[in-house]
């Protein structure tokens, strides 16, 4: 198994915060702590998501994620 580097796991989190959120307006402090800790990007995203208040894309489509969204790419802890 291949350990994910931070540009990767920081990409991912990007990723996932513009399709589940359209938000991506996180600290680099934040995303560093984030990747140290062993969180996925999107524990990390969720996690500031809720901390905020964001509505999330599925919130306001009656549960329905965007198309083509495979929820376990952003799974994957470093």
């Amino acid at each position: 198994m291949t350990k994910t580097t931070y540009d990767t796991w920081l990409a991912r989190a990007v990723e996932y915060g513009e399709l589940v959120y359209s938000w991506t307006d996180f600290s680099p402090e934040d995303s560093r702590a984030a990747f140290s800790r062993g969180d996925s990007p999107r524990e990390f995203i969720d996690g500031l998501a809720s901390e905020f208040g964001l509505d999330s894309y599925m919130d306001i489509n009656w549960g329905n994620p965007p198309p083509g969204l495979d929820m376990t790419r952003y799974d994957a802890a470093p």
